[in-house]
């Protein structure tokens, strides 16, 4: 042995570098195999169950992505290293070492994972840093025990590639792995560059799903240049998830069960700071007799997804779970449990089918479908409808869920003769606003919504004021709201009602409920569209199954169960609105926060809030 190690001396420099990083290739080899088995919890892990095409891709990403990753890593730390460290034994140790850190750090991100959903970050980090001293609750022991296995498992696939090294021929084993990561690698980058050509969302929900994923796209590179023409797939273009809602069977005491009747009146682009005397005369009267929510906030800036908590009583995430699994809301269900007549009144200008076909009204019976094309339409056949059954005294006989949705706020339009604010714009140039916001200044434009918004105004009136002239009028419980605000857009004209912005004003709206048995009161905590559905229910529907069970709201008339934030956002983006700041986080972790005049300011969300926030967007998903 001492002869041996005498003899080593004597080996020239490149042969040691050369045996250190041939070794280096046997070991990088069997870690590869350790990453892809750890990082399979992170498929375990996603609220998703994909098409066959997506599962193909998701196996392939994982072959490719974590080969590549460790490749990374060998190319930036082992590999420089074997030309500075030439002992062999201080190097393979180090090796070992570097790899067990490695592999724990990825252990220690897929538990991240499982509790937030993205990975280990910067600002997460920082959050860690800022509530230090604050009990998580996430459970890392299982460290203990996996990280003395991996160490064993790291010295003895250290000594195999030893044993591989020396025997110095080649191995068919290398080079049928290593075509297969390197073709997988390719290959899920080319599936990605035409899924993003196609928007095929089963395989760009996944993007972030493994740590350090930045795959190719295809809208700026391929599609812009026109290089080649990609091919579509047949099948869903959407994902499904195991979705389980509601957790436990509805539970109701037919005693406690309130027959009263229900008019829902919500408007698209009414903001809280519009519910004044100057814009709203009439609404804001009305406020005084009923319970006004002053700090209520929307979910979603969105037509089509707006309204979704407000029915279903859970966080706007679950839109398009609930969609593809046809997942329809306890509210309207135990509405026609019991015997109520559910009717909807949508303006609808574009006809889009997706508005009245969602799953939200899809299990009515007898639904008529509605054709408005304008809020005086809407009006109009409401007046009409309770005019109707006031004559036939069927009020009172069989109980009504009237749901009314009014659209000229948000897209500035008035239907009032007579213009209340000047300069503003007419009802044709509001079409095309978009077109011509270089033209238009900010006044001119905040007159157009202040006149569609007293438009909007009279037009409810002409609803309570048709309700009041009915005989059920004592017994009918009016709900006013809007379904997401609007946006002046001061800082940035561009941004003049944008749908996808989440600003203070785009979601602060007006919510009140006017219950003739009850007194006026003013509620000042914070509350959400998801809290009315829990609220209905138990309130007046004889509920009594814990509104947990299927909900991620609350009773808002039970002050003990008040939040101390409320979720909006949709499958991209999350938004976590508190009394002062909104904190955005995207699919890949990072957190963004503005506060309450809508400045970017640093984060400095608490981490409780944070993992109530998750844990409330994981519910609904089987583990």
């Amino acid at each position: 042995m001492h002869s041996f190690q005498k003899y080593k001396k004597f080996i020239p420099y490149s042969d040691r570098v050369f045996s250190s990083i041939e070794w280096c290739h046997w070991f990088l080899l069997f870690n590869v195999f350790i990453s892809i088995i750890i990082s399979v919890r992170y498929i375990l892990n996603t609220n998703y169950s994909f098409t066959q095409f997506a599962t193909v891709y998701q196996i392939v990403n994982l072959l490719g992505h974590l080969w590549f990753v460790n490749f990374v890593f060998f190319l930036f730390i082992p590999f420089p290293l074997a030309f500075i460290l030439t002992n062999d034994r201080f190097y393979r140790i180090f090796c070992i070492c570097a790899a067990v850190l490695g592999q724990t750090v990825l252990l220690i991100d897929t538990q991240i994972f499982h509790y937030f959903k993205f990975h280990i970050n910067p600002t997460l980090l920082q959050v860690f840093r800022d509530n230090s001293d604050y009990h998580t609750g996430i459970n890392f022991n299982f460290l203990y025990v996996v990280i003395p296995i991996l160490v064993v498992a790291e010295i003895v696939l250290a000594k195999y590639a030893t044993h591989k090294t020396n025997k110095h021929r080649n191995n068919w084993i290398t080079t049928a792995c290593l075509s297969i990561f390197i073709s997988s690698f390719a290959l899920s980058h080319l599936i990605h560059i035409w899924a993003d050509y196609t928007d095929y969302q089963p395989i760009i929900v996944q993007d972030s799903t493994l740590p350090l994923s930045y795959p190719m796209t295809a809208k700026t590179f391929i599609a812009k240049n026109d290089w080649i023409v990609l091919p579509s797939v047949e099948g869903s273009n959407t994902t499904s998830s195991d979705m389980k809602y509601p957790l436990s069977s509805i539970k109701v005491s037919t005693s406690e069960v309130k027959k009263f009747n229900y008019l829902v009146i919500s408007v698209k682009g009414l903001g809280y700071s519009m519910l004044t005397q100057k814009y709203m005369p009439f609404t804001t009267q009305f406020s005084k007799k009923a319970q006004l929510f002053t700090n209520h906030y929307a979910a979603n800036t969105l037509s089509d997804e707006a309204m979704f908590p407000f029915f279903y009583g859970i966080s706007p995430q679950y839109y398009h779970s609930a969609l593809v699994n046809s997942v329809s809301p306890i509210l309207i269900e135990e509405l026609q449990h019991e015997e109520y007549h559910v009717r909807t009144f949508i303006s609808n200008e574009s006809q889009d089918k997706t508005i009245l076909d969602t799953n939200t009204f899809s299990t009515i019976r007898e639904r008529i479908p509605e054709t408005l094309k304008s809020d005086k339409e809407t009006v109009s056949a409401v007046v009409s409808f309770l005019e109707k059954i006031n004559e036939q005294k069927s009020g009172s006989a069989i109980p009504q869920f009237m749901y009314v949705s009014l659209a000229n706020p948000s897209i500035l339009k008035n239907e009032s003769s007579k213009v209340r604010f000047t300069p503003t714009i007419t009802n044709d140039e509001g079409k095309l606003l978009s077109k011509k916001l270089d033209t238009r200044n900010v006044e001119t434009l905040r007159n157009a919504y202040a006149n569609s918004i007293y438009s909007t105004d009279r037009a409810i009136e002409k609803i309570i004021t048709a309700l009041e002239g009915t005989s059920f009028k004592d017994n009918t419980i009016v709900i006013i709201t809007g379904e997401y605000g609007f946006d002046m857009g001061y800082r940035n004209l561009k941004q003049f009602g944008y749908s996808g912005d989440y600003t203070f004003e785009k979601l602060h709206v007006p919510f009140m409920i006017h219950d003739p048995s009850m007194l006026p009161k003013t509620y000042e905590f914070i509350s959400g569209h998801e809290d009315v559905a829990p609220t209905l229910l138990e309130t007046y529907l004889g509920v009594t199954t814990p509104n947990n069970e299927y909900s991620t709201g609350r009773n808002l008339f039970n002050p003990a169960s008040n939040s101390e934030f409320v979720i909006s956002g949709d499958s991209r983006q999350i938004y976590i609105v508190e009394n002062s700041q909104i904190t955005r986080i995207n699919r890949r972790g990072g957190l963004f926060l503005t506060d309450s005049t809508d400045n970017q300011k640093a984060v400095n969300i608490k981490m409780p809030t944070l993992l109530k926030a998750m844990r409330q967007l994981n519910k609904f998903y089987n583990e």
